[in-house]
């Protein structure tokens, strides 16, 4: 009788591993969706921020052609 009380204590603290190692497998998990969620916003957002100073770029970029080629257009009114 002794035994088999062991025996099932035994079997329970084996189960209470699986369980606390299966909580422990659903953190990393969490963890790991969480670290690349943040990396993809952050990935996100350098995209965002380069597309922004592409067109603020193009942008300066066209207003200096505009603005050269009015002066030149003045140059050869007068």
């Amino acid at each position: 009788m002794l035994k088999r009380s062991e025996h099932l204590q035994s079997e329970h603290l084996q189960s209470e591993h699986l369980q606390s190692e299966h909580l422990q497998s659903e953190h990393l998990q969490s963890e790991h969706l969480q670290s690349e969620h943040l990396q993809s916003e952050h990935l996100q957002s350098e995209h965002l921020q380069s597309e922004h100073l592409q067109s603020e770029h193009t942008k300066s970029y066209k207003f200096q052609n505009v603005h050269h080629q009015t002066q030149t257009r003045l140059t050869r009114l007068k």
